[in-house]
């Protein structure tokens, strides 16, 4: 995968760019052999780079982390490197992963891409962060368990019903702050702690008001898939 680290989060907009984001079968694939007029384009490319940029562009013995600050060239870099595997190294486009961090910084990658290797790049997942993870779940909804018409609620949506659930296990949310509540669940998420892992040391009034939250909504946090 080829990460751009350097943008800002963007918004909640994982279903809208995942619209954008098109699949294509593989029956619908055109030949990828590389044309005169991109393998020239990958050419001048690669002249108007400097010598570190050239570096990361023609490294291809494993991973390899691009560290550089803003307005340094990374998104041409990237764009350099993807033409590069392509037409250089015969990867296919559907195996390159491009990730982003927002809407424009996806735009602006896949606009380079195309002037690079034309309509090679619609085969190409170039995305955010968050709508690739969204794709992730809508192809793996039932592995997961949920239902194939989950919904992805936004931080407000999630504050509202923490606040409804504290106040129908009894408690007010003015002692106990939603804000915290929520934010703690969403720690045991990502460090994928079940709720009977998080009830063992779950010690103070704070602690159990989460647990008994994550009980009562019978939640079943994430854990890890056998591949």
């Amino acid at each position: 995968s080829i990460n751009d680290v350097n943008e800002e989060t963007s918004d909640e907009e994982q279903e809208e760019q995942l619209s954008e984001d098109t699949n294509y079968d593989a029956d619908e694939r055109e030949s990828f052999d590389s044309s005169e007029e991109d393998s020239k384009e990958l050419t001048e490319n690669l002249e108007e780079l400097n010598e570190r940029q050239r570096e990361a562009v023609l490294y291809n013995d494993g991973p390899l982390l691009i560290i550089s600050g803003a307005g340094a060239g990374k998104t041409k870099t990237l764009t350099t490197k993807i033409a590069y595997l392509i037409e250089k190294k015969n990867v296919a486009p559907e195996n390159i992963l491009a990730i982003t961090f927002t809407n424009k910084a996806t735009k602006e990658m896949k606009d380079r891409l195309f002037k690079t290797i034309g309509q090679t790049a619609k085969y190409l997942q170039v995305s955010t962060f968050h709508s690739f993870g969204l794709k992730l779940l809508r192809e793996n909804y039932d592995a997961l368990g949920y239902d194939k018409n989950f919904v992805i609620m936004d931080s407000d949506d999630s504050l509202t019903v923490v606040k409804k659930i504290i106040k129908d296990i009894g408690y007010d949310p003015k002692i106990y702050n939603p804000r915290a509540i929520r934010n703690k669940i969403s720690s045991c998420k990502n460090e994928m702690t079940s709720p009977e892992a998080y009830e063992r040391y779950a010690a103070s009034d704070f602690e159990k008001v989460v647990q008994e939250a994550v009980s009562y909504t019978h939640l079943t946090l994430p854990t890890k898939l056998e591949v």
